[in-house]
């Protein structure tokens, strides 16, 4: 293909192909997923229990509540402080430290030694 052709082809094509493009682009990109915000959520609560079938442990007998976003119920949530409060017997839930970060949108679970330094960190995000 000669310069000039080239040149002729791609002040063709371009235009071509950045008005095809351009629609699909805005069409998407106005399909994106909302993010509702949590107070607005509607929220389903089952029990269910919790039961220890491991002798090494003495871990009591617990029911857990278990949270789901009503119309997307395939995706379960519990209450993590809930959960491992249930573990008592095979972890010491007093030996965690938790704090809430809203900016971030973390909590973080620490251990720390006698000297108050960090041992351990859990950081959930949501």
């Amino acid at each position: 293909m000669k310069k000039g052709n080239k040149t002729k082809f791609f002040k063709t094509i371009l235009p071509i192909i950045a008005t095809s493009i351009i629609p699909i682009s805005v069409i998407s990109a106005s399909c994106e997923n909302k993010k509702i915000p949590d107070s607005q959520l509607k929220m389903s609560v089952t029990q269910h229990s919790f039961k220890n079938y491991n002798p090494e442990y003495t871990i009591n007998d617990n029911n857990l509540s278990v949270y789901r976003i009503k119309n997307q119920e395939e995706m379960a949530f519990v209450d993590l402080d809930e959960f491992l409060k249930a573990l008592d017997g095979f972890i010491d839930p007093t030996k965690f430290i938790s704090r809430v970060d809203y900016e971030k949108h973390q909590k973080i679970y620490e251990v720390k030694d006698e000297d108050g330094q960090v041992t351990a960190q859990m950081v959930i995000d949501w």
